[in-house]
């Protein structure tokens, strides 16, 4: 089934004349406790999508050449990454997808703050006791993905760094800790 459901969000995505309605209804399918797996499933699938000709760079991240198409805002994309970073989902449904998407950020530095956007809201929230948490999760494996043996060695760290900073920041001011502040 899951085959089934990853070749027909692809098929889908293929039509543009049906790519933002698409993308709409997987967002909210990711919204939805009734729907959550399958939207899980679809934005992950979406996720790991690319362009022929540049195998690197999500097609979520590239803004369509018609302007008539709105690009996926930050917001939408950090529902389908917090669908997939939420407590409880499987390691599995992240395994390819997030590095997938550090990598285009340590290629793309152009898309490197929006990227780092996009995954630090996606842990923002409320913590559920005795639950994983989002963020500690998104941090442990970007920190795994940074400690992999690469050319790139530099600019991974430089990427956990931005995003741990971020996801700090962010946790701070929800607490009302002024960030910056000293005593």
């Amino acid at each position: 089934m899951v085959g089934a459901v990853k070749e027909a969000v692809q098929t889908l995505w293929d039509d543009e004349t049906v790519r933002h309605a698409l993308f709409a209804a997987v967002i909210g399918w990711c919204g939805d406790d009734k729907t959550a797996a399958a939207g899980r499933q679809s934005f992950r699938t979406l996720a790991l999508m690319s362009p022929p000709a540049n195998s690197r760079q999500p097609s979520l991240l590239i803004e369509p050449v018609e302007r008539e198409e709105p690009a996926p805002t930050v917001e939408d994309l950090s529902r389908g990454w917090r669908s997939l970073l939420a407590p409880g989902n499987s390691d599995d449904h992240l395994e390819e997808v997030l590095p997938f998407w550090l990598e285009a950020a340590v290629a793309f530095p152009e898309h490197r703050g929006r990227i780092a956007d996009i995954l630090c809201r996606a842990v923002r929230g409320p913590e559920i006791a005795g639950e994983e948490s989002p963020r500690n999760r998104l941090t442990g494996l970007v920190r795994q993905w940074s400690k992999r043996p690469s050319v790139e060695a530099e600019q991974r760290e430089q990427l956990y760094t931005l995003i741990t900073g971020k996801v700090d920041d962010d946790f701070m001011a929800s607490h009302g800790a002024a960030s910056g502040s000293s005593a």
